[in-house]
């Protein structure tokens, strides 16, 4: 079951992608910044998505 408590400042529990997020951050994959912010909006570079895809299929 997805968290129901909100982890990040700038992604209230009404986002459509709230509950993604909890989990992603509840299984390591993606944390979030280090001021409370998960940034949605923010692009994601070539070395931040191989960081993910390591985590989430290798558990690195």
């Amino acid at each position: 079951e997805f968290g129901t408590v909100q982890c990040f400042s700038d992604i209230p529990d009404t986002h459509w992608a709230f509950r993604y997020i909890q989990r992603l951050n509840e299984d390591g994959i993606s944390s979030g910044y280090q001021d409370g912010t998960y940034r949605p909006m923010v692009i994601v570079n070539r070395a931040q998505m191989a960081t993910y895809l390591s985590r989430a299929f290798l558990g690195m």
